[in-house]
């Protein structure tokens, strides 16, 4: 595969610069965190698994981040194929790249990009699969449409996202910031298989497959409380983050909310995250 020389790195906008910084910050312990490293592994290897990779195939890696669908992908498609992963966050490729080199994935290139703005040649791939990342797009509905130009005829795409009944912390959040007037985007757009099925139907995707996977696991009370209103995570696809344009008294009161929230959901095994995925899968006519 020729894989593009970028002139310069990527132009990233505020947001997507807070995205960088907060997965740049996580490089280094994505794969080692506990709980929250096996959920990626488990994730990633099913996405590739309904992805029906076939060895010689061409596949592009979406947010790569640590390469756990790219080194998975490259794998499956042998030396006769080729994977691209590719981040906005340098970091991240650092961490992928040393993981080829062991694995002696020479097949497997990297490439630092913006995944709204690709230079990438037309219908290049057989395969485009993004993991975790879809919700992070400030524009999906315009990611998708550009992502099916770079699938051959009949090449596929794979997601996987999260409903927006998944991860108690946010959830809970976004519900008492709605109470205050602030919208919090989150996983709204692709929150649900219907919503996900339009956004992909309106891209011109056909054969649209999406699968529900359960999961989820424990939360501690420490933890739940660490992941509260003042937790730093980029809004996606918004900046600044709404919950700036609060007062002191509202963030008072948001941090007292969300306390008593995740004290009244707390049971002795601890406060339940439902983790569940939702694994898309759709063709380019």
């Amino acid at each position: 595969m020729h894989v593009p020389a970028e002139a310069s790195a990527p132009t990233l906008d505020e947001y997507q610069q807070r995205v960088a910084r907060t997965y740049g910050a996580r490089a280094a312990n994505y794969e080692t965190t506990p709980v929250n490293s096996d959920w990626h592994r488990r994730i990633a290897a099913l996405l590739v698994k309904r992805a029906q990779l076939q060895p010689g195939q061409r596949v592009l890696d979406i947010a790569t981040g640590t390469g756990l669908v790219a080194c998975d992908a490259a794998e499956r498609v042998g030396p006769e194929g080729d994977v691209l992963g590719i981040d906005i966050t340098s970091a991240m490729l650092e961490q992928v790249r040393r993981k080829a080199t062991a694995l002696r994935l020479q097949h497997l290139h990297f490439m630092l990009a913006d995944a709204e703005k690709l230079r990438l040649p037309l219908a290049s791939f057989d395969h485009v699969m993004c993991c975790t990342a879809l919700v992070l797009m400030r524009d999906v509905p315009r990611a998708l449409a550009q992502w099916l130009t770079l699938l051959a005829p009949g090449g596929w795409l794979g997601l996987q996202t999260n409903p927006d009944t998944a991860f108690v912390t946010s959830r809970v959040v976004q519900q008492l910031a709605a109470t205050m007037g602030i919208h919090l985007r989150l996983s709204q757009e692709v929150g649900t298989p219907e919503r996900l099925y339009s956004l992909l139907d309106a891209a011109g995707f056909v054969d649209i497959e999406i699968h529900v996977e359960p999961d989820g696991h424990f939360l501690t009370m420490e933890q739940a409380l660490a992941a509260g209103p003042d937790y730093e995570f980029p809004a996606p696809g918004q900046y600044p983050p709404p919950l700036r344009a609060c007062t002191s008294m509202q963030m008072a009161s948001l941090r007292e909310a969300y306390e008593q929230s995740m004290r009244a959901a707390c049971t002795p095994q601890g406060i339940w995250n439902d983790c569940t995925s939702l694994l898309a899968r759709a063709r380019r006519p």
